[in-house]
């Protein structure tokens, strides 16, 4: 890998405009999975106070974002999340990524006042195999605090990461999700970072039967590894960046305040914007933006990507993952490249075949009606 700091050769000035906050205000963590990027602990030192994280929160607003998602760390540990929330979410539409192990009677009446949208992950609905890979028995915690966020209408998406120890609960999970009326699930691959280490990659059978899950239930689920690659297909659209961060639209603070283009990046010098207690925030987006160093990096820039006919649907995947997984290049290949490929082509040939009519007649309507997609993007 490159030497922590080395600049980046490719970055292209993005101009700002829309703008999604990502705030970790902790970086304690009660649990141990084996995968955490951030490598949080139970301790840590030199935290965001209260003040400095509504500092952060005026800044925001000041900037237009559209959203503020607030992590960890587990962010329910911050003893005055409740009081972070409520004043957050008076300006901007809040967001929380939580274990679910912690949240209290306070932080869920915070949650249902402010209509904040959470992500809870949960990797498993099996005891054994959720202590396996979250490092704590607590999966009863879990299901308990699932039970009460529906039951106070809660928006909330339930989270897997992919990893040799969860993939195998996949389905599980998806059926419990059905069971329980939760529409939207997220699927993220491990990035090798922190905890997380190389590990066993998705292959073109899981994500077959992933896709077949998908597409005998698309009225009651949307699995969002699954739908990233279709809604192109289906909605006719091209998609040329791959996400909020490589379109220079996201800022992720730190629990330290340093400020990221994505966090999953964090020794990468070029996605390092500053630090809040230092300057203030809306300075060290005014300056980035000035000095064109904010990302924009569509999939055309990617010569692993330039001459492949689907790029327009994957949009080159993931670069956080393409960078620790080729040691240090930014601009390489998505690690699941062929997978993704094979299951793209089973996707198009459905499509053209019919297969997907009604999903896409839904997906659609849904889209015209609301004018947004049905899942919720974190």
């Amino acid at each position: 890998m490159k030497e922590p700091g080395a600049p980046c050769p490719f970055l292209y000035g993005a101009k700002g405009g829309e703008l999604h906050g990502w705030l970790e205000i902790t970086g304690k963590c009660n649990l141990e999975c084996t995968y955490c990027y951030t490598d949080s602990k139970l301790e840590v030192e030199e935290e965001l106070s209260t003040e400095e994280v509504k500092t952060i929160i005026d800044a925001l607003k000041e900037l237009k974002a559209l959203t503020l998602t607030f992590s960890g760390g587990e962010p329910c540990l911050k003893q005055d999340l409740p009081e972070l929330i409520e004043y957050a979410s008076q300006h901007i539409e809040t967001k929380l990524v939580t274990n679910g192990t912690v949240l209290t009677n306070q932080i869920i009446d915070a949650l249902t006042a402010s209509k904040t949208q959470v992500q809870l992950s949960i990797d498993s609905v099996n005891p054994r195999s959720y202590e396996k890979s979250r490092g704590r028995p607590f999966l009863s915690r879990v299901l308990k605090t699932i039970d009460n966020l529906l039951e106070n209408d809660i928006e909330l998406v339930l989270a897997v990461t992919l990893t040799e120890h969860t993939m195998d609960s996949v389905f599980d999970v998806l059926h419990f999700a059905i069971e329980k009326g939760i529409a939207n699930v997220h699927m993220g691959s491990l990035i090798p970072e922190g905890r997380g280490k190389a590990d066993r990659l998705l292959s073109g059978c899981f994500l077959k039967k992933l896709y077949e899950f998908q597409k005998e239930n698309f009225e009651v689920i949307s699995i969002d590894i699954i739908e990233d690659l279709l809604f192109p297909i289906i909605l006719e659209e091209k998609k040329d960046v791959y996400c909020n961060a490589m379109m220079g639209k996201t800022l992720e603070i730190g629990f330290d305040g340093t400020v990221y283009i994505c966090g999953g990046m964090r020794e990468l010098k070029s996605m390092n914007l500053g630090n809040i207690r230092k300057d203030p925030l809306e300075s060290i987006y005014e300056r980035a933006i000035r000095e064109n160093k904010m990302v924009y990096l569509p999939v055309d820039k990617l010569e692993t990507c330039k001459e492949c006919q689907y790029k327009y649907i994957c949009a080159g995947g993931c670069r956080a993952r393409a960078y620790h997984y080729s040691k240090g290049n930014l601009l390489a290949e998505e690690p699941n490249c062929k997978f993704l490929k094979n299951i793209i082509r089973v996707m198009l040939e459905d499509y053209k075949k019919g297969e997907l009519d009604a999903y896409a007649t839904l997906l659609r309507f849904f889209l015209e009606e609301t004018g947004i997609r049905r899942k919720k993007i974190f």
